[in-house]
């Protein structure tokens, strides 16, 4: 069973910024997505996808 801690009660337990390269080229790639365009696209087609369940 994993208990959530603070980050300076778990000493062997790194914190993700500090595992993740930021120079690494999908971490790159990821902060250059326009990620609310995505999300709002993702949203239309979801709700889209629930109103003809619905009828």
């Amino acid at each position: 069973m994993m208990f959530a801690c603070p980050a300076t009660d778990d000493f062997f337990r790194s914190r993700i910024d500090h595992m993740i390269d930021v120079r690494h080229p999908l971490a790159v790639l990821a902060s250059r997505m326009p990620w609310q365009e995505i999300e709002a696209q993702v949203a239309v087609c979801t709700l889209a996808l629930v109103v003809l369940r619905v009828l």
